[in-house]
């Protein structure tokens, strides 16, 4: 992504804070470039839209993986219950 906006990345790096929205903290380098001009607000928005993109997808990639875990937990306790079955009948 950082090939596609760099220059966002790299005013979001100039921001005063560290974790900056863009939104109304003081030293905002991004507010800044869109109030001068030197950012495009319509490519301000694309990132922002990209951002909301790629954030859904790692939510759904995190619930997969969610998913996938409490599965595997239920293999395992299932396996478990089942050689305890079996160690009680010998």
């Amino acid at each position: 992504m950082e090939v596609m906006f760099g220059d966002i990345e790299e005013l979001i790096k100039l921001c005063r804070f560290h974790d900056c929205s863009h939104n109304n903290e003081p030293g905002c380098a991004v507010r800044e470039a869109l109030y001068s001009g030197a950012l495009d607000r319509q490519r301000w928005n694309s990132w922002l839209k990209l951002q909301k993109e790629l954030g859904h997808l790692e939510a759904k990639k995190e619930g997969r993986l969610r998913l996938k875990e409490k599965q595997a937990g239920r293999r395992i306790a299932k396996l478990v219950k089942e050689i305890y079955k079996g160690k009680g009948k010998r």
